[in-house]
C-alpha cells in the first residue's frame, strides 16, 4: 500500500532484530521511500511506548504523531484521511 501513496509518504521499518538476524529480509524491501533502521537496544521502542508488534506510528511533516496502532489495521481509507486531514 505505501507504494499507492509513494508520492506523499515514506515507511521507515524500525526493529529491534539485529541486523544478521533480519537485515537481508527487511533491507530486500528498501527502495526510495521505504527505509530500514535497526533499535537493537530499544530506544526507539521505549520512546514510542511500544508494547506489541506490529506496531505503526504516523507523523505529520512537523514529527508529531497523528496515528499509532498495530499497522495491519492501516488501510487505504485510514490513510486517505491522514493525508487530506490539514496539520495545525
Amino acid at each position: 500500500m505505501v507504494y499507492d501513496y509513494s508520492s506523499n509518504i515514506n515507511l521507515v521499518i524500525i526493529t529491534k532484530e539485529e541486523y544478521a538476524k533480519a537485515g537481508v529480509v527487511l533491507t530486500e524491501h528498501l527502495c526510495d521511500n521505504v527505509g530500514v533502521a535497526f533499535d537493537d537496544e530499544g530506544l526507539t521502542f521505549r520512546a514510542f511506548g511500544v508494547s506489541f508488534i506490529p506496531f505503526c506510528v504516523i507523523c505529520d511533516d512537523k514529527n508529531r504523531a497523528v496515528w499509532c496502532g498495530n499497522g495491519i489495521t492501516l488501510d487505504k481509507e485510514i490513510i486517505k484521511n491522514i493525508l487530506t486531514t490539514k496539520s495545525k
